[in-house]
């Protein structure tokens, strides 16, 4: 994780904030396609939960890395300030084990934290 952010973990979940707010990862370990699929629609009903206008801006990409192939797919939604909100999500997997990463951001900070977000996202491995 970044240096310096604060992380927390639940369950199959590890958040990660910046210290100084705006930007977030969320990582989900998942099993198989049907869990992934099931992962994704949690993480959108939870973006739904809190914020406002949610929407699909980037539809699903093909995505490989570290052995692992998925899709990447992004939008934006509405904080309740009003503020604009930028979302991407990724999801991997290789055989029938996972992770499913959410980075949301404020228009703005998330864009200034991808030199920060990006070396987190591309060092995603399975670790066996």
């Amino acid at each position: 994780m970044p240096d310096g952010w604060i992380t927390q973990t639940q369950a199959n979940m590890v958040v990660t904030r910046a210290p100084t707010g705006g930007t977030a990862i969320e990582f989900r370990a998942v099993r198989g396609a049907a869990q992934a699929e099931v992962a994704e629609r949690q993480m959108l009903q939870e973006l739904s939960n809190m914020l406002t206008a949610v929407a699909i801006t980037r539809p699903r990409q093909p995505v490989a890395q570290n052995g692992m192939s998925g899709f990447v797919f992004g939008g934006t939604a509405r904080a309740p300030d009003g503020a604009l909100i930028e979302w991407y999500s990724v999801v991997l997997g290789a055989g029938p084990v996972g992770v499913l990463a959410l980075v949301v951001g404020r228009a703005g900070t998330l864009e200034a934290n991808l030199p920060i977000v990006r070396p987190v996202i591309n060092s995603i491995s399975l670790g066996r």
